[in-house]
């Protein structure tokens, strides 16, 4: 057969591998929301559609209003089928059946976008609630010995400021997902009333994109550079507060608060860093677009000798889209700028399930009359740390580990305890059944 079980589990591997790759963000979301995504984008594209249909009714109305006594359907060009649909359907075209339609059509919007609002609220409550639960959950999951040796103000950044962190991104990278539907939409619309004009609009568009292209990597390597910060931020903190006593028997106060001021400013030079960029784009972004439109306009009729009807048309929907796009890019760079954390959260999440802690199938119920270590080994990473012990601890025993700094004593007893699993070895639990 063309498609066994074998060829489709190989098409649904590659699918979701090309995705991962090329759509990491993406992949992280749907993860979480499944096909939230995909009504988010339906909405998104109903508010389009209404939006562009209100829109074409501008044309009919400003012959109406400029005294004709009808509507000429055939100066609309491609875009006359909404106009020449309601004339076949006995609708006559007057200022107010004209009126009435557009008011429709930009309530029908207004109604779609009160109701895409509230579920995007519903949606992102939902998963910010499900993202702090599940990080919590993978916490509580992993492995002692990857705790002890893991960086405890990364842990707290990661589920304090970098969840808040990632709820932001998630909000600009849902609206510039939205935005970029509504630019699909409205340049659908655009490039069926005159694809000429639309095609010279959209060439100079994407010229204009790549000169954001390095502002876009910028924000990027600025947003990383920001969770590092924070990551070493909150490090110090923990060290600041766990060794208050130290600090302050020695004098060293002083000069540890200097530290954390430098820290401080190096997150503000980010910060500062990322909003300058983001201010650039917003300013340059419209300014730009607004020129390339008025340069194909000077073509389309100077030069091709183009209808202006079709012409102007087709820039309400430009307009449209350009305003969508430039939401777009706004988003994208804001998404860029806490993109870092969200690059955090991924590695930080699939650490817990890398390291999560391995529980046997068979609880002990009887009570343990002596614990027996056997040949044990411990390491971190290559450092071994115990070697070759063989301990047993009988019931009501008191033993007490001598050693001098770092000699195991803390592991050993952690082991013993079932914190720490040995890396070679064996740890035997002995009961005795009481025979009544």
């Amino acid at each position: 057969m063309l498609f066994d079980s074998n060829n489709i589990i190989f098409l649904d591997n590659l699918v979701k591998r090309i995705i991962k790759q090329n759509f990491e963000s993406f992949a992280y979301f749907y993860s979480y929301l499944r096909y939230r995504i995909f009504i988010l984008v339906v909405l998104s594209i109903f508010v389009g559609i209404l939006d562009g249909f209100g829109l074409m009714m501008f044309l009919p109305l400003l012959q109406l209003v400029d005294g004709s006594s009808s509507v000429d359907s055939e100066s609309l060009g491609n875009l006359q089928f909404l106009v020449t649909f309601m004339e076949n359907n006995g609708i006559s075209l007057t200022l107010l059946t004209v009126l009435s339609t557009m008011a429709f059509f930009f309530l029908a919007k207004g109604v779609i976008q009160y109701l895409s609002g509230i579920y995007k609220v519903n949606v992102q409550e939902w998963f910010i609630r499900n993202l702090r639960i599940r990080n919590i959950v993978g916490l509580n999951n992993i492995g002692y010995k990857y705790f002890v040796v893991s960086d405890v103000g990364r842990i707290q950044n990661t589920l304090t400021g970098e969840i808040d962190r990632v709820a932001g991104a998630y909000f600009n990278y849902t609206r510039a997902f939205e935005s970029f539907i509504l630019v699909v939409v409205y340049m659908a619309f655009a490039f069926y009333g005159d694809a000429q004009f639309a095609m010279i609009v959209s060439i100079g568009g994407i010229l204009t994109n790549y000169l954001y292209k390095s502002l876009y990597k910028r924000t990027k390597e600025y947003s990383r550079g920001l969770t590092r910060e924070n990551n070493q931020f909150q490090s110090l903190i923990i060290q600041n507060v766990g060794n208050y006593k130290y600090l302050k028997a020695t004098g060293s106060l002083e000069k540890y608060a200097e530290k954390l001021k430098l820290a401080v400013l190096k997150i503000r030079n980010s910060q500062r860093k990322i909003g300058q960029l983001d201010a650039m784009l917003t300013a340059g972004r419209e300014p730009l677009l607004v020129i390339i439109v008025v340069i194909a306009i000077y073509i389309q009729t100077y030069f091709l000798g183009a209808e202006l009807a079709p012409i102007l048309m087709s820039l309400f929907f430009f307009y449209r889209a350009l305003n969508s796009l430039i939401q777009m890019q706004l988003r994208w760079n804001k998404f860029l700028g806490v993109s870092g954390s969200l690059e955090n959260m991924l590695r930080f999440e699939t650490e817990m399930r890398e390291n999560k802690e391995i529980s046997g199938k068979e609880p002990v119920k009887e009570v343990v009359d002596k614990i027996r270590l056997e040949g044990v080994w411990f390491y971190y990473g290559d450092t071994p740390v115990l070697k070759n012990v063989t301990l047993q601890i009988n019931k009501h025993e008191t033993i007490a580990f001598v050693g001098e700094s770092g000699s195991g004593k803390t592991t050993l007893v952690n082991i013993v305890a079932g914190l720490l699993p040995a890396s070679r070895g064996g740890i035997l639990l002995i009961a005795w059944e009481v025979i009544g």
